[in-house]
């Protein structure tokens, strides 16, 4: 004999839908109340996060003008570019997204980034600046606008605003100690390489008189030893190629004038400052440390097209928003249980009918 199987009536019946929340109007009241003494709590204990922002734009011409003097380009062989108001911005950015830049602007800071700063070490340092760079400063630039949009979030509003303004005028200035820098090394590198060719060019000139006084010596001697002191009549040496040809009959010129040449190529021989490509050379060379006496490691860059001011209001979290979350998410929690609730008392019943 077999056993019937129970059928269980599972429509909805909306109304006793209606009339079972109804009745249990209080519990999701209750519930609601609950979650959104919660969403408030959450929402007012929870740590407040401040955002400033600033925009930048690129800077005018004329105001990197005292940036980019005309000496720079005077002078050939230095290959010093000019700094235009894009590339400045460009680098002024490339200097806030470099972790070990921002890093350096950490340590010098006045005001401690991080509450545990003294005594986090070198590596520790590093990732948490790391962790500022990439979650705490964005750097984004509209479609269709030249603005450049940077912001820095923090907990406290003050901080937020300061953080970015010292940040904004430290990396300015390392831009301008980068191209200093930059200057400097290729104005060292070019006085270096011309005080080689000067150097070349006074051993040169200075081998050359030697080698003629060496020439004049020895017929000197000669002339000593045969006792001709006076200069014999039709006697001549040639030049060639700027320099004395050996003559056999050199010595026949005699010892007075000998020993006169002597003293005059001797006298030549700190003369080798007055040779017309070592005075360009020096010349070149002191237009190069008047040059280098520019002082270009000061100022701005870039242009601030709306300035940071401390925040007013915390971006996060949105108290409101929370609150009414927690009220919503209690009534639906107290909804679905009393549902619940009655399903399994309504299989209960009709199982034991």
């Amino acid at each position: 004999m077999q056993q019937e199987v129970p059928k269980y009536d599972d429509e909805i019946d909306l109304f006793e839908l209606f009339e079972t929340l109804w009745d249990q109007k209080f519990l999701i009241v209750g519930m609601s109340f609950i979650c959104g003494l919660l969403g408030i709590a959450w929402a007012f204990l929870s740590t407040p996060t401040y955002e400033a922002e600033v925009r930048l734009l690129p800077a005018e011409t004329i105001n990197l003008a005292k940036y980019n003097p005309v000496e720079y380009s005077s002078l050939s062989g230095l290959g010093i570019e000019s700094l235009s108001p894009e590339n400045a911005l460009s680098q002024t950015l490339d200097v806030i997204r470099s972790v070990a830049k921002m890093t350096r602007f950490v340590r010098q800071r006045e005001a401690a980034t991080f509450t545990d700063q003294a005594t986090l070490t070198n590596d520790e340092l590093f990732e948490a600046v790391s962790d500022l760079v990439s979650k705490k400063i964005t750097i984004s630039k509209g479609k269709d606008t030249p603005q450049t949009l940077v912001t820095y979030q923090s907990s406290n509003s003050i901080e937020s605003y300061s953080f970015l303004e010292e940040l904004l005028a430290w990396a300015q200035s390392e831009v301008l100690i980068q191209r200093a820098s930059e200057i400097d090394n290729r104005i060292d590198r070019k006085l270096k390489s011309n005080q080689l060719q000067i150097e070349r060019l006074t051993q040169t000139y200075e081998r050359r008189i030697a080698e003629q006084i060496a020439v004049l010596e020895e017929a000197y001697s000669i002339a000593q030893n045969l006792g001709i002191v006076e200069n014999q009549a039709g006697v001549f040496v040639v030049e060639g190629e700027g320099r004395l040809k050996e003559s056999n009959t050199l010595y026949l010129k005699g010892t007075r004038l000998l020993a006169a040449e002597i003293e005059a190529f001797q006298d030549r021989l700190e003369d080798s400052r007055f040779l017309r490509q070592v005075r360009l050379l020096e010349e070149e060379n002191q237009a190069l440390l008047d040059l280098r006496a520019i002082t270009v490691n000061r100022g701005s860059v870039i242009m601030i097209d709306k300035p940071a001011s401390v925040p007013q209001a915390p971006i996060k979290p949105n108290k409101k928003l929370i609150v009414a979350l927690a009220l919503v998410l209690g009534a639906m929690v107290a909804v679905l249980f009393v549902f619940i609730r009655q399903a399994v008392r309504n299989r209960v019943h009709k199982t034991t009918a």
